[in-house]
């Protein structure tokens, strides 16, 4: 029985038709008769998504991993090709997870701040996945659905071919860089408030003047107040294209 997509999915896909993609691999190897496997393909990858949850910042390898399970690396590879299979196969396990909170009856606007916060919140857990996607030319395959919501929601700006092309690839990027970007910082504003004060006695009085300014505001925002600004502005940017594209 054939599927029918809906007409965002058929723009998304030619915005993508050169673009080589990550499949996704069997969890297990298949079952032979005789004695049974001490581990598994599934094993492997739960272990390493484990590793992952408890130590988000360290990176994955076959040794390390090995160490983790207490195998030997030569055991792994009767399951796993390489690392970077077993990083591919960690990332679409990683991105499965992923929920998109998003109410199709919704504005686009809404559904927009659902999907971007969905997956800067998800990803922000996982920044060794962050930095996977993409990488080589590669994109795992899981994140190509998660795009295609992304264009879906665009679909309903009417937006020509290239500018819904374009707009929905610097979508995805900036929410992903914002979301490496954050995970790397991880300083809030209490912290960046104390900085700054530190930082004032060292500074030419004209740079004093400017961030003197600056400091009762920066005390007062929420840890989450400039992921949200973010988002804001980029809707409004979204709505100009929109109102231009409906003329």
């Amino acid at each position: 029985m054939t599927k029918h997509w809906p007409k965002c999915y058929y723009r998304y896909l030619s915005a993508y038709s050169r673009v080589h993609v990550l499949s996704q691999k069997p969890p297990a190897t298949a079952k032979k008769r005789g004695r049974p496997a001490k581990l598994s393909r599934l094993q492997i990858l739960d272990a390493a998504f484990d590793l992952l949850q408890r130590e988000p910042s360290t990176d994955i390898t076959i040794t390390g991993l090995a160490k983790t399970m207490k195998v030997a690396p030569m055991s792994l590879y009767t399951h796993i090709e390489n690392r970077d299979d077993l990083l591919e196969s960690l990332s679409n396990m990683v991105l499965e997870k992923l929920v998109l909170e998003i109410d199709p009856n919704d504005h686009w606007q809404q559904q927009l701040r659902g999907w971007i916060s969905s997956v800067h919140n998800h990803l922000y857990n996982y920044p060794q996945v962050v930095k996977l996607l993409g990488q080589n030319g590669a994109i795992p395959i899981r994140w190509l659905g998660i795009q295609a919501k992304l264009y879906c929601i665009l679909d309903g700006l009417k937006l020509d071919d290239k500018t819904f092309t374009d707009v929905g690839r610097w979508l995805a990027r900036e929410t992903v860089a914002l979301a490496l970007l954050e995970n790397g910082m991880q300083m809030s504003s209490d912290q960046e408030n104390a900085g700054l004060s530190q930082a004032l006695d060292h500074m030419d009085p004209e740079d004093i003047a400017v961030y003197q300014r600056i400091l009762p505001h920066v005390s007062d925002n929420r840890d989450d107040s400039l992921f949200n600004f973010n988002v804001e502005r980029i809707i409004d940017a979204l709505v100009v294209l929109e109102q231009r594209a409906n003329k």
